[in-house]
C-alpha cells in the first residue's frame, strides 16, 4: 500500500520504453524522433544517454 502526505494527490503513471539493437541500428535516432512524437504529445521525456 503507498501512503502520501496529501491524500488528494493523485499517483500518475511512468511508462517506460527500452530500444534494443545492434550497433548502426537506429537506435539514437528512434530515441531522437520518439522523444519528439511524445513531447508533441505533452508528455514529459527523460533519455538516458548510451552507455
Amino acid at each position: 500500500m503507498i501512503m502520501t502526505l496529501d491524500p488528494e494527490k493523485k499517483e500518475k503513471t511512468v511508462y517506460r520504453l527500452v530500444l534494443t539493437g545492434g550497433p548502426c541500428s537506429g537506435k539514437t535516432t528512434g530515441q531522437a524522433r520518439l522523444c519528439t512524437f511524445f513531447e508533441n504529445l505533452g508528455w514529459k521525456v527523460y533519455r538516458v544517454p548510451e552507455a
